[in-house]
């Protein structure tokens, strides 16, 4: 099948609300090289004249590669589900953690008498911190003095692949996305990290009810968190007035998608846009098509700022 690359923008209304948009669904029979994505993307973004926050896209090296090419996109971040895939396999093909997995036991008991007691010991200290990835790098990732040097060498390679992934490392945390948006994540702000990102708020003047935005901030973390299944935005629709600052950053980060769910939505309407029987259908028709269906129903307005999720496939 043919070649396309599908891109969809999210944006946060006034009141509060996350919205999706399908910007297009073309054709792309060039090679998926950075410099033709980049192209593409670019093209993207001056026909439907837009400003771009961040654009979200796997962790290819050729979109990787497009990102830091194109100068429209300002941030940008890998789909933190992938991300954490990654960041977690590549403590996983350490030769040891990897002999110790073929060695585990199989459906069949005969195969539990392949793996010898210090592999048992290693799977038995992998098992807690695979489980557990809630706050990873302040507790599950700590090295312990008991831990197998195996065991210490995966917390410090994870480690180190999430820091260099989600840029951990940064002086200013705020050009990490995915900890930004956990602290304007009324559900997550508790956790100690977000404690960092005061200073950065102290030269924020507001027209609000406070002083400096560091108070704020202040007020804000001292509110009482929401359920870990509750909205944060329902929760921000009410609290928006009361802190006007942090719902401006709302507005950006909290509209940034996690996972590819979205584009691989489209793909799916796509796929089943061009079937057998309407295989001859012209691209410019099937952008139309998927571009009318995905969007239908939903009132256009214009949009000063969004983000922007690109993904690649054969339909």
């Amino acid at each position: 099948m043919d070649p396309y690359i599908t891109v969809t923008a999210h944006y946060i209304t006034d009141a509060c609300k996350l919205q999706a948009r399908v910007l297009c669904t073309s054709m792309m029979p060039e090679r998926h090289t950075a410099v033709n994505i980049a192209d593409r993307l670019s093209e993207v973004i001056k026909e439907w004249d837009i400003k771009v926050f961040c654009m979200v896209h796997d962790n290819a090296s050729n979109m990787n590669l497009a990102m830091e090419i194109c100068e429209k996109f300002p941030k940008d971040l890998g789909w933190t589900r992938h991300t954490l895939q990654l960041a977690i396999k590549s403590g996983l093909v350490l030769p040891d953690v990897v002999k110790a997995i073929d060695a585990a036991p199989k459906p069949t008991v005969q195969k539990s008498l392949a793996m010898t007691a210090s592999q048992w010991k290693l799977v038995e200290q992998l098992i807690p911190v695979l489980q557990s990835l809630a706050n990873m790098i302040n507790t599950t990732l700590r090295v312990q003095a008991s831990d197998l040097a195996t065991v210490r060498t995966f917390k410090m390679t994870v480690q180190e692949q999430l820091e260099k992934r989600f840029k951990l490392e940064l002086d200013d945390l705020m050009e990490s996305i995915p900890i930004a948006a956990c602290m304007l994540d009324d559900r997550f702000k508790h956790l100690q990290f977000v404690q960092l990102f005061g200073p950065h708020y102290q030269s924020w003047r507001t027209a609000a009810n406070y002083s400096t935005a560091g108070e704020e901030v202040r007020n804000y973390l001292q509110t009482q968190q929401i359920p870990t299944m509750q909205n944060p935005l329902q929760w921000w629709a009410p609290n928006k007035d009361r802190f006007p600052s942090l719902a401006k950053l709302c507005k950006r980060y909290l509209a940034v998608p996690a996972t590819s769910t979205p584009s691989e939505r489209i793909f799916s309407l796509a796929g089943n846009t061009i079937t057998r029987q309407w295989a001859s259908l012209h691209p410019a028709h099937v952008d139309a098509l998927v571009f009318l269906h995905a969007n239908q129903g939903r009132k256009t307005k214009p949009v000063t700022e969004t983000v922007i999720e690109q993904d690649c496939g054969d339909d």
